[in-house]
């Protein structure tokens, strides 16, 4: 793109001085896409769900949220996945604590395996519980 007025479409400050700057498109991450009990709408993506807030009650981005804990499935061909345990295998990441969801919708932060991998993580944990409650 050149920095000239017929690229901007006119001069907005007539016999004014003027200069260009380039900015880098922002770095992809996936976005909140509900709270929990809400649909997030990404379709074939990754959904993360976990904690909404962090200790300090400040909202968690992304990153902060899969530091901590987190589920993971992908959309199976829907548009949307109910942001609750039940889209998640039953797994509850941040338990007694309010809950979100995140979209990845490039699938840029896991693969297939890794997800395959937390959702046997949660199952496991799930018979654990069970196992320990019967005892």
């Amino acid at each position: 793109m050149s920095c000239t007025d017929a690229e901007f479409g006119g001069d907005p400050f007539p016999e004014q001085e003027k200069q260009c700057w380039c900015e880098d498109k922002p770095a992809y991450k996936p976005w909140v896409c509900a709270d929990e009990g809400d649909e997030c709408m990404c379709e074939n993506g990754w959904v993360v769900y976990g904690a909404k807030n962090g200790e300090d009650k400040k909202p968690l981005d992304f990153f902060a949220t899969i530091k901590i804990s987190m589920a993971v499935t992908g959309t199976r061909g829907k548009q949307s996945v109910t942001c609750a345990a039940t889209s998640f295998d039953g797994a509850d990441p941040a338990v007694d604590q309010d809950k979100a969801c995140f979209c990845d919708k490039n699938k840029k932060f896991f693969d297939k395996s890794f997800v395959k991998a937390t959702k046997q993580f949660w199952r496991s944990s799930q018979l654990e519980q069970q196992s320990e409650g019967e005892l």
